[in-house]
């Protein structure tokens, strides 16, 4: 009886967690309605944004300063984004991935 109570406990728990909405570029895209342009423009960015910091990853820093990197990294790609959305799907964007 121990078993089928742990058995129902773990399944209600992975239920849970997979019922969890994944934050993407694509489903906050989906759920601003943003235009397909706008879309790409992020897609682009968001590629370029990966690469760099796949790059400063590859140069095996310590660990302060890889992460100044990628910060420093994050911080030049906020003013791109707020420029492809304008300030009101921005103020949206923001409330997507704080949820």
């Amino acid at each position: 009886m121990k078993k089928l109570l742990v058995i129902a406990a773990l399944a209600l728990c992975t239920s849970a967690i997979n019922a969890q909405e994944k934050k993407s570029l694509e489903n906050g895209a989906k759920e601003l309605n943003l235009p397909t342009e706008q879309v790409d423009q992020l897609k682009a960015m968001a590629a370029e944004r990966t690469q760099r910091i796949q790059d400063v990853k590859k140069l095996k820093l310590e660990s302060e300063e890889e992460k100044a990197k990628i910060q420093e990294i994050n911080k030049e790609y906020w003013p791109k984004t707020q420029r492809i959305l304008g300030p009101e799907k921005m103020k949206e964007w923001n409330a997507y991935w704080q949820k």
